[in-house]
């Protein structure tokens, strides 16, 4: 698949996805092997699947999309990041949450700062609209809070 930066030095912008989601235009600067993750991991030979991290710019549908068996079968938590590319796809937690099983529970990672200390903490996201932010997909059956 073709691969794309932004025109700057920053090369952890990369993407699979043509969705302009930066301050500057995507360039096309080579190709890339691209397999569907239940494919490669079936080959692997990996056993369960406790956890995923998604951070792919845009190209998170496409991610979990090609991770259907593994959701299913060993229900792994998933920390996925909704990015500008991510969200022109995914707008609202009820699309999020239609990429997985069921059962699964959305939370959200939210920032505080309180007496010059900065702490994160994960809420319960049930609904409604998807923020830029990074999400945590869990079965239901783990409590996260």
């Amino acid at each position: 698949m073709p691969f794309y930066i932004i025109e700057n030095n920053n090369f952890g912008l990369g993407t699979f996805s043509r969705v302009e989601q930066y301050d500057l235009p995507l360039k096309q600067v080579g190709t890339a092997k691209v397999v569907v993750g239940d494919h490669y991991l079936s080959n692997q030979d990996i056993g369960k699947i406790d956890a995923v991290k998604i951070d792919v710019q845009g190209f998170e549908p496409e991610v979990l999309r090609g991770l259907t068996n593994t959701l299913g079968a060993t229900r792994p938590v998933v920390w996925c990041e909704v990015g500008s590319g991510a969200k022109s796809k995914i707008e609202t937690a009820s699309d999020l949450l239609g990429f997985f099983p069921t059962n699964y529970k959305l939370y959200r990672f939210v920032e505080t700062f309180r007496f010059g200390l900065r702490s994160v903490a994960l809420i319960d996201f049930p609904c409604g609209n998807l923020d830029y932010a990074d999400y945590v997909l869990a079965p239901r059956e783990f409590d996260l809070q």
